[in-house]
C-alpha cells in the first residue's frame, strides 16, 4: 500500500501528468476506465523512453475497457498522441483503446521528424481525418504489432494510415470496415517513396468508395512488402484489394478472395508498373465484368507460383505464363468460403487435397518462417501457396 503520487491509491490526475513525472524506463499504467478531456488527449511523450500500458495488455477485455476518448470534432479537433521529437522503439504504447479522434491529418496519431515508437495490442476505432483516419506518418517509421483498426474513416485518403516518405512495420494487425470516402486507400495509402512492411495482417471489408485500392493504394514510388496476409471482401472503383500505381510492390504468400471493384480489377491492379507476386492465391475477386481472370490480377508483373482464377478453370491453362511460371488455375479448396458481408466469417485455410499445398517456391522462406496464424512454414518439404500453411 502506498500513498505516493502516481501510485494506484493516489494516481496522477491526467495521463500527461504521469508522462511528465515519468523517468526513462518507467511504465505508466492506466487503470481501466475512460480518459477524456485536456491532459488525456493530444499527449506528447517528449522523446521519453517510457511505456504507457493498460493493467493487462494480454487481455483484450482489459484493452477495450482502457479507453483514451479524444472527443474530437471538426469544430474542436483532438487526437490521442503526437510524436514529433524523434521518439525511438523504446517508447511504447501497449494495450489501450483509442477512439473519437479527429484531425485534418492523423485522426488519432501523428508522427513526424523521424519518430518511431512502438504500438502493441492497441485498438483504434471511430477515428476520423481528411488524410489518415487513424495515423499520419511523415518521414517516420513506427511499429504496430497485434493492433486492431476497426471502423475508422478518412473523408479524403487513407482510412487508417497515410504514409508520406515513411516505412512503418505492421505485424499481426487487423483492418476491418474502414472507409476512405472520397479517394484512395480503404486502409493504407502510401505515397512519396514510402516502403512499409505488412506481415501477417488481415484486411476485411475495407473500402475506398471514390477511387483506388480498397485495402491498400501505393503511388509515387512507394513499394511496400506484403507478406503472409489475407485480403477478403474489400472494395473500390479500381483495385478492390490493392492498387499499385506506377509503383513496384512485392507481394508474397498472400490470399486475395472475394474482393470487388465497381470498375476494374477486384484483386491486385498493377497500373503502369511491373510488381512481383509469388506464392499467392487470387480467387473469386470480381469487377464490372464479373469474376474473370482480369478481375484477379491485371497489368504487367513477375507473377509466379500463384493460383489465379481465370475465365475457364477447367482448361488447365493458367495466366501469366501458366505452367512455365508454375501458376495454376485450380480451385484452392478453402475450408469455408463465405459470401456474406463480413469477410472474417470465411475460413480461408486450405482443405486436404488443395492444389495449393506444396506448390509454392521455397526461395521466400527465409523471410517468412511462419504463416498468417503463426504456424511454421514448410510442413512437407515445400511451402504452400497463400497466407495459410496447411496443417
Amino acid at each position: 500500500y502506498s500513498t505516493d503520487l502516481g501510485s494506484r491509491e493516489n494516481p496522477h490526475v491526467t495521463i500527461q501528468d504521469a508522462i511528465d513525472a515519468a523517468k526513462p524506463g518507467d511504465r505508466v499504467v492506466l487503470l481501466q476506465g475512460i480518459y477524456k478531456g485536456d491532459g488525456n488527449r493530444d499527449l506528447d511523450l517528449r522523446c521519453k523512453p517510457i511505456t504507457i500500458a493498460s493493467e493487462d495488455p494480454s487481455d483484450w477485455a482489459v484493452v477495450e475497457d482502457t479507453v483514451i476518448h479524444c472527443d474530437g470534432s471538426e469544430d474542436d479537433p483532438h487526437r490521442a498522441f503526437v510524436f514529433r521529437n524523434g521518439e525511438k522503439a523504446t517508447t511504447v504504447i501497449d494495450g489501450v483503446t483509442v477512439t473519437a479522434g479527429y484531425s485534418d491529418a492523423g485522426g488519432a496519431l501523428h508522427f513526424e521528424n523521424d519518430s518511431n515508437p512502438r504500438f502493441e495490442r492497441c485498438v483504434f476505432t471511430r477515428n476520423t481525418a481528411k488524410w489518415g483516419g487513424v495515423v499520419l506518418c511523415n518521414e517516420s517509421h513506427p511499429e504496430f504489432t497485434e493492433c486492431r483498426f476497426v471502423g475508422n474513416t478518412a473523408s479524403n485518403t487513407g482510412a487508417v494510415i497515410y504514409n508520406d516518405k515513411s516505412s512503418p512495420v505492421l505485424l499481426d494487425c487487423q483492418f476491418k470496415k474502414n472507409l476512405a470516402e472520397k479517394y484512395s486507400g480503404g486502409a493504407i495509402y502510401n505515397t512519396n517513396e514510402s516502403h512499409p512492411e505488412v506481415n501477417r495482417c488481415r484486411f476485411f471489408s475495407n473500402s475506398a468508395h471514390g477511387s483506388y485500392g480498397g485495402a491498400i493504394c501505393n503511388k509515387e514510388g512507394s513499394s511496400p512488402s506484403i507478406l503472409n496476409s489475407l485480403f477478403a471482401q474489400n472494395s473500390a472503383k479500381w483495385g478492390g484489394a490493392v492498387l499499385n500505381y506506377g509503383t513496384q510492390a512485392e507481394i508474397l504468400n498472400s490470399t486475395f478472395v472475394l474482393n470487388h471493384a465497381t470498375e476494374s480489377v477486384g484483386g491486385v491492379y498493377n497500373h503502369e508498373v511491373s510488381s512481383k507476386l509469388t506464392n499467392c492465391i487470387l480467387w473469386l475477386n470480381t469487377h464490372a465484368k464479373g469474376n474473370t481472370q482480369e478481375a484477379q490480377v491485371y497489368g504487367e508483373g513477375d507473377v509466379t507460383y500463384c493460383c489465379i482464377q481465370d475465365d475457364d478453370i477447367l482448361d488447365g491453362h493458367a495466366s501469366y505464363g501458366g505452367a512455365d511460371n508454375h501458376n495454376i488455375d485450380e480451385d484452392p479448396l478453402f475450408v469455408l468460403l463465405s459470401t456474406g458481408s463480413s469477410g472474417d466469417q470465411g475460413d480461408f485455410r486450405l482443405r486436404p487435397g488443395s492444389p495449393c499445398i506444396n506448390s509454392g517456391h521455397n526461395s521466400v522462406v527465409p523471410a517468412m518462417d511462419v504463416d498468417l496464424n503463426g504456424y511454421d512454414r514448410v510442413q512437407q518439404g515445400r511451402i504452400d501457396m497463400g497466407a495459410h500453411e496447411f496443417q
